[in-house]
């Protein structure tokens, strides 16, 4: 149910999620953060807070500990950073933050060291922020020596395969982060060969989305040696990367791979004769349980996607294998998990 009792017109409870959504009234999230101890989320997104009141919800925050995830997206809040980066050094009940879409290319160095001091967050979205190369570096350089985090959003921030480096010394450091999402940042070919390179020798990321990136079929090699030599990788979204006839060598890879459970080839212009290498090689994997091949139907076929099905049922390899329109590809990501269609 949704209360909104003695709220403004921009503020509502909903008391079932345990979150409170304001978008402008300080008053009334201050309140609610002293007297109602059922709160675990707070949104305030696309708020028009200023420095002033900034500081009381900072100040409300430190002495709460009920709230456990913090949504400040889409606000002008840079200058008020490093105090929220000191709240969370202090607060250990906080684990989400998302602050995506805040312009945070303009940040000090020394402002991501201090968020890095934090023992409690697990996840933190910093999407769409024009980190670009150097803001990446001096994130990933303040995250090597963090041991809480394990969810990261750093889609669409334009870093570039310069940028894909400092990556690559965060994943060759950092021991504790089993997410990563990269959508977006056009890292190309060469930064997929710096990325792939690393997650050789990583043993503790489980879920990657390189999902576009202009990798090409140059790239595809990169992946290639990805799955035949990590061992941990779990979930790969490769959709959207132009690698054309390079999805016929990651479909002979997946032969090697003995621990992928999910992966999205979708719009590579995939054709008949790759869906034969991929039915060939699914039938030396045992790990795979869904495979994403949405296409333009003119080069995927309703008769493709029954040989698929019928040579997978029978080897008993992959329980869900399909070709997914446009429309339920782009609702599977919505929603962050499978959905099958046919």
């Amino acid at each position: 149910s949704t209360q909104s009792t003695g709220m403004s017109e921009n503020s509502y409870l909903d008391t079932n999620a345990g979150t409170l959504f304001s978008f402008d009234d300080i008053s009334i999230i201050k309140l609610a953060l002293e007297k109602n101890t059922s709160l675990t989320k707070l949104v305030c997104t696309t708020s028009n807070i200023g420095d002033a009141d900034l500081n009381t919800l900072y100040t409300s925050l430190n002495k709460n500990t009920h709230i456990t995830s913090l949504d400040l997206s889409h606000n002008n809040i840079r200058s008020s950073l490093p105090s929220l980066f000191s709240l969370l050094d202090k607060n250990t009940t906080i684990k989400s933050l998302n602050l995506s879409c805040i312009s945070l290319h303009t940040c000090k160095p020394e402002v991501w060291q201090s968020l890095a001091m934090s023992t409690s967050l697990t996840r933190l979205d910093l999407s769409s922020n024009h980190l670009e190369s150097s803001g990446i570096a001096s994130l990933c350089l303040a995250l090597e020596s963090n041991t809480s985090l394990t969810i990261l959003n750093i889609h669409s921030n334009n870093i570039k395969s310069s940028g894909a480096l400092s990556i690559c010394s965060l994943l060759e450091k950092n021991t504790t982060l089993t997410s990563l999402t990269m959508h977006d940042n056009g890292i190309g070919s060469s930064g997929a060969l710096i990325i792939c390179s690393a997650l050789e020798k990583n043993t503790s990321l489980k879920k990657l989305d390189l999902s576009c990136n202009k990798i090409l079929s140059a790239g595809a090699l990169s992946v290639c040696s990805l799955l035949e030599n990590n061992t941990t990788l779990t979930f790969l979204d490769h959709s959207f990367n132009f690698i054309k006839s390079g999805v016929k060598l990651i479909g002979q890879s997946l032969a090697k791979n003995t621990t992928l459970e999910i992966l999205d080839l979708s719009f590579n212009d995939i054709n008949s004769s790759t869906t034969a290498i991929i039915n060939t090689s699914l039938r030396h994997n045992t790990s795979l349980t869904a495979l994403f091949l949405a296409e333009d139907s003119r080069y995927l076929g309703f008769g493709n996607l029954v040989s698929i099905e019928k040579k997978v049922d029978s080897n008993q390899f992959v329980s869900r294998l399909c070709t997914l329109n446009a429309h339920d590809c782009f609702l599977s990501r919505l929603i962050n998990m499978p959905t099958v269609s046919y």
